[in-house]
Formats: structure tokens, C-alpha cells, sequence
């Protein structure tokens, strides 16, 4: 990946997120401003609501300071790193399995190829299914002291901020290991009772419920706008989507076969271009899972029913009884059209966990036995991780090599002043012609209108430019200029930024139209703004020369508004709460 550094990955998903980081990138370092609103997306779209804008979330630093194609494969690599820890932790102290298995398991699940494949595939933010066992980890450890649910509300946090419904799979996750009771309170006493293999359910669903409202806080500024924006969509419950087809069907809903899934999850395909297996896992982890399922059933149990339950929505109508489909009906998982591609993720980083614990069991078996035999069967188990490991890392080098084939031509990012271009009704996840490509037009200053976006909203702006299937640019003759006048006088300048835009005029006044689309959040001083057949006008009085334009999400402010209202809410219940315990040890120590 960061041997040419230039290179980029050629799939139209990919331009699609690079697009935004970049935007977001060039806004921040080149015009000093916290993006609400683009003029280089869709004619002017409000993209602080976008549910997959970055803007908001941590990890999108990493693009801010090491450039947009390093940053994306540096989140990359965050999850990888992620799973690999989470991994760990979530054996070694939630699980209390021994050192070396937990660590085996966290090399396993950093190197699983589903992570990077998603990457490859052009969908960098659903890498972030490398935080689930990060999640579990946190989940566990705040089950033994409550501080973690901080911690785990951060996770929450991560995954929510970057959109994708990889946040609504971790949350279903994390409630049915609630639910079922799958993660210990203590292992660490040989006791035999069965609440020392499950936390008290009530304690689950309260720890859970807690680090989902500190996360839900945080993300107000993020989640009104989101609102907002889906609203004008048809809603969370009938959301309209450019990508997804509206009805439930054997040809619209992506699932693994049976057979498929089985195969990918032994890796029996070999790791070559065009044949890179994705669910892959390797014939030692599947062993090993057959071990926990045979020495550590009770600690497994919970976990690989969730992992069976996961791998059995993902093959949705291919499997013996499609579960997916009374989930497709629900608002959120209705905008799920690859189940194999949402529940693949979460399904492999579990069954790595119990590989986990079956490779513990067989340690435990192993260690107190002496002489040869352990001498023999130590280094057969060695070997057997050295083999798993290494399948996995050729496998996952084979996945990066194809991520990124050649870099962008250097005239065709060559900055050009502020227009808008559009293509001749092309399919909008294209990534060719270039001179359509959304990526490549927000590092030149255009604004593509039929951008490529899951949310269809207005795109009213009338393109300067259309763009041909073979790459050909025609002028389109329609277009009157990124504003003119209705009826008046002449516009002289015109300067369009993200939240400001600078009409310059001859002074005669008249009806005033800007080719960007019409949004309620638009303020001109002493003026009111109109919908002008989608567009943004305004009457200006003679004698105006200038007319400044300032956009400001109202969204955006209600959603900052409540998240402090939240705050000093929660900041009153823990005052009130150590209050009530005080008073509480007060009267204890009276009545003794």
C-alpha cells in the first residue's frame, strides 16, 4: 500500500470515500473551515448530514495530516491493529485465557482478510468492523469496573461517526452477548456456580445501555443533521436509496451460498488475482473451534452461537431458512442489501475468539504433560500456528496487492477554476471517465452534481459541462453561469466556497439566482432567500453592488445544542448519584 504512495485504488466506491476525505482535507487545511455544507458535491449538498460523511469522526486526522490516499490506508491498518488488540485483551483478561494463546488469536484476527478486502473493494469505513472484538473487550472489562464504559462508549463512538451499518450490526451484537450472557464477570476462581461464568444480565444490558447514551451524546451534532437529511429521503423506515432496490429479492439481496461459505472459511481456494477469498480462516482456527466446542463449551457457547447466528444471516434466502428477511423489514437494516457483506465481519472475528479458547484448552493440556510428548505435540502446535499465521499474512499481502494498480494521470487533477460538471446519464458508481470522477474533481475544484451518494436528494444545479461515456466534455447550453440575473442587472464576480458565497453585480438590483440548490439555512443580511425552481435566489434592491451569502446548519447547532443539554443532565445524575451514596453511607454508619 505505501510503496506508491501516488496510486490509488480504481473502483468506484473507493472515489466515493476519498472524495469526501479530501474534501474535508482541502476545507480544513486550505480555507480554514469545519465543512457543513459542499459546493463541490451535488450541486451543494448538506454534507455535515451525509450519513457517511467522515467530518466528525477521530480517524479522519489521519487524512487531515498524512494527505487522503496515505490517511485512508492508515485507518486501514488503525482496524487491523484493532482487532489485533481487542483480540487479545478481550482472551487474556476478560476471558482469562493464558499469554500465548490470546496472542496467537490476536494474530489471527489482525491478519483475517476480510479487513483489507474491504478495503480493496473501495470501502474503507467498513473496515471498521476491526473494532468489534475492541468493543467486546471494553464491554467485558466495564462489567468488572464501570470507568470502562467510557472506553467502550469511544469505540461506539468510532464506528458511529463514520457512518455504514456496521454500527447497527456491532450494537445488535453487543446486545445479544448481553442477552445470552456470553461474557464472564470472573473467571479468575475455579467456582462452579453459573454466575461466575456470566455476568448478571441486568448488569449487561445497564453497562450496555450506558456507553450507548455517552456515545449517543457525543454524536448529536452528528446524528441531527443525519436525521435530517434522511428525513427529506422518505425516512429511516422507507429510506430511498440510489443503490438499493426497494423490494426484498433473490436477485437484489447479496448472500453467501452454503457451500461458498463453508469453502472460504477453510481457505480451500488459493489466494490469486481475481480469486481472493474475503471470509477466509484457514483449517487450524476451524480445529480450534472445534476444540473450545469440545473443552471450553461453556465459555464458547455464548459467542459461537452469536457466530453461527451471524454466518447464517449472511447467506439471507441461501440459507435452509432466511432469517434476514423479517431483520430486512426493520428501519436501518432495511438499507442492508449484502448481508454476507455486514455479518461476514463480525462471524470471522468471533469464530477467532473461540479459536482462542480452544487454543487455550489445548495448552492447558499440553503444559502439565512431560518428557518427549510434550517436547513433540509443543512443537506440532508451534508449527500448526506458524502455518495459520502464515496463510493468512500471504493471503491478506495477495488482497493489498491488488487494493491500488497505477496513480491518476497528472493532467487530469490539474486545478481549473469553480464549475460544475455532470454526466450523460452514466452509472454514478463510476470511476472512469476521470473527467466525472468525483474524487478527481474535488482535487480540481469542480463540483460533480450526479456524485456518487447512497441518499438521492435534489440536484436542481444545471452542469457547465457534460461528460460523455467515452470521456468526451460537451458544453451544455443550458447553462447561464454560476448566477445570473432573472431580470435586472449583470453579474460581474462571482466567489462560491462552503459556507459563503460572493455575488459582485452592476448595482441595477433584480431577481438574483445562484446555480447551487436551494437550502432553508441560507442567510443573506437584509434579504430573504428563495426557491428558485430548486435553485437559491434573492430579490436585491437597486443600488446593492455586493451580496454576500452565509450558510449555517441549523441542524448542525440543534444537535450541538442537546448534546450539551446531555452532558449537564448526565454531569447532574452522577452529582446526584454520589450525593445519594454519601447520604446513603451516612445513615449505615448512624444505624450501627
Amino acid at each position: 500500500w505505501f510503496a506508491h504512495s501516488d496510486a490509488v485504488n480504481w473502483r468506484g466506491d473507493f472515489a466515493q470515500y476519498a472524495a469526501r476525505h479530501e474534501h474535508f482535507r482541502q476545507a480544513v487545511l486550505e480555507h480554514g473551515e469545519f465543512p457543513e455544507r459542499s459546493h463541490l458535491l451535488g450541486g451543494g449538498y448538506p454534507i455535515i448530514g451525509d450519513p457517511e460523511d467522515p467530518s466528525m469522526s477521530p480517524l479522519v486526522l489521519l487524512t487531515v495530516i498524512c494527505g487522503t490516499l496515505t490517511g485512508l490506508k492508515l485507518i486501514v491498518l488503525v482496524c487491523m491493529l484493532a482487532s489485533a488488540v481487542g483480540t487479545t485483551i478481550l482472551l487474556r483478561c476478560v476471558l482469562q485465557t493464558r499469554a500465548p494463546p490470546a496472542v496467537f488469536a490476536g494474530m489471527l484476527a489482525a491478519l483475517v482478510p476480510w479487513i483489507p478486502y474491504r478495503f480493496t473493494d473501495g470501502n474503507p469505513n467498513e473496515a471498521l468492523v476491526g473494532f468489534v472484538p475492541l468493543a467486546l473487550a471494553f464491554f467485558g472489562l466495564s462489567l468488572q469496573r464501570r470507568a470502562w464504559v467510557i472506553a467502550l462508549a469511544a469505540v461506539l463512538y468510532v464506528v458511529l461517526a463514520d457512518g455504514k451499518q456496521i454500527f447497527v450490526v456491532l450494537v445488535a451484537l453487543l446486545g445479544l452477548v448481553a442477552l445470552l450472557r456470553a461474557l464472564p464477570l470472573s473467571l479468575a476462581t475455579k467456582a462452579t456456580t453459573s454466575s461466575a461464568y456470566g455476568a448478571p444480565r441486568g448488569l449487561m444490558l445497564r453497562r450496555l445501555s450506558q456507553a450507548l447514551a455517552l456515545a449517543f451524546i457525543v454524536a448529536l451534532p452528528r446524528l441531527v443533521p443525519a436525521f435530517e437529511l434522511i428525513a427529506d429521503s422518505g425516512g429511516l423506515a422507507h429510506m430511498k436509496l440510489h443503490f438499493h432496490a426497494p423490494q426484498y429479492s433473490t436477485s437484489t439481496i447479496h448472500a453467501f451460498t452454503p457451500s461458498r461459505l463453508a469453502g472460504d472459511l477453510a481457505m480451500l481456494r488459493a489466494a490469486k488475482a481475481g480469486d481472493l477469498v474475503s471470509a477466509g480462516l484457514g483449517i487450524v482456527p476451524l480445529l480450534l473451534i472445534a476444540a473450545a466446542a469440545l473443552w471450553r463449551l461453556r465459555r464458547a457457547c455464548g459467542l459461537l452461537f452469536i457466530a453461527l447466528l451471524a454466518a447464517w444471516l449472511a447467506m439471507a434466502h441461501r440459507a435452509p431458512l432466511d432469517l434476514f428477511a423479517p431483520l430486512w423489514k426493520l428501519p436501518l437494516f432495511n438499507a442492508v442489501d449484502a448481508p454476507d457483506k455486514y455479518f461476514g465481519g463480525p462471524m470471522l472475528l468471533l469464530l477467532i475468539i473461540v479459536a482462542g479458547l480452544g487454543a487455550d484448552a489445548l495448552w492447558a493440556r499440553l503444559v502439565p504433560c512431560g518428557g518427549a510428548w510434550r517436547r513433540c505435540a509443543m512443537t506440532l502446535c508451534v508449527l500448526a500456528a506458524l502455518f495459520s499465521v502464515a496463510q493468512l499474512w500471504l493471503h491478506t499481502r495477495a488482497i493489498a496487492a491488488d487494493a491500488f494498480s497505477k496513480p491518476l494521470p497528472a493532467v487530469a487533477v490539474e486545478q481549473v477554476p469553480f464549475q460544475q460538471v455532470k454526466s450523460a446519464g452514466l452509472w454514478r458508481g463510476r470511476f472512469e471517465p476521470l473527467a466525472s470522477n468525483t474524487y478527481v474533481n474535488v482535487l480540481r475544484g469542480v463540483g460533480t452534481i450526479d456524485w456518487y451518494t447512497g441518499i438521492p436528494l435534489a440536484e436542481n444545479a444545471i452542469a457547465k459541462d457534460i461528460v460523455q461515456a467515452d470521456g468526451a466534455v460537451q458544453r451544455n447550453p443550458l447553462w447561464r453561469g454560476e448566477a445570473w440575473f432573472v431580470d435586472g442587472g449583470t453579474v460581474l464576480q462571482t466567489d462560491i466556497s462552503y459556507q459563503h458565497m460572493e455575488v459582485r453585480c452592476d448595482g441595477r438590483g433584480g431577481h438574483l439566482v445562484l446555480n447551487q440548490n436551494f437550502h432553508k439555512d441560507w442567510r443573506v443580511e437584509g434579504l430573504v432567500t428563495e426557491d428558485h425552481a430548486g435553485l437559491l435566489s434573492v430579490r436585491v434592491p437597486p443600488g446593492t453592488a455586493t451580496i454576500r451569502f452565509e450558510y449555517a446548519s441549523s441542524a448542525l447547532r440543534i444537535g450541538l445544542a442537546l448534546c450539551c443539554v446531555g452532558f449537564i443532565l448526565l454531569g447532574v445524575l452522577l452529582v446526584q448519584q454520589r450525593r445519594d451514596g454519601a447520604v446513603g453511607n451516612l445513615a449505615r454508619a448512624v444505624l450501627r
